[in-house]
């Protein structure tokens, strides 16, 4: 759903004109943005990573947009080892105690393990 462009700490400049001067989602624009495309390239290894502020969840126009991009990425990704979709969860703005990558607690020490391509700490979202 593209929300009205009221918030100017929420939205972009550039988010904001779209807000205002493009089609609404009535008229079946929705606007999202990925946070995160994590690439080592010297392994050939990456993944997609939504991150959600104060432990908000995705809405409904992410989760759908999200899959077909991962859906599309688990065929399409140039012989790299593509690990998929993640939600982080944080209680506020920065790792901490209460984190969650895919609804599963984890540690700042493993999140530097999963975002290191060390250990795939869980699955995919998608």
């Amino acid at each position: 759903m593209t929300r009205k462009a009221n918030d100017k700490k929420r939205f972009t400049p550039f988010s904001r004109w779209i807000r205002k001067w493009c089609k609404d989602s009535g008229d079946g624009l929705s606007l999202t943005n990925l946070d995160y495309i994590i690439t080592d390239f010297k392994q050939e290894k990456m993944f997609l990573l939504e991150e959600k502020q104060y432990m908000s969840d995705l809405k409904t126009g992410q989760k759908i947009i999200f899959k077909m991009v991962n859906e599309y990425l688990k065929k399409n990704t140039n012989g790299y080892e593509y690990w998929g979709f993640y939600l982080i969860q944080l209680p506020k703005e920065l790792p901490g105690i209460g984190m969650k990558l895919n609804y599963k607690p984890i540690t700042k020490e493993e999140l530097k393990k999963h975002i290191d391509f060390e250990e795939k700490f869980c699955d995919s979202l998608f």
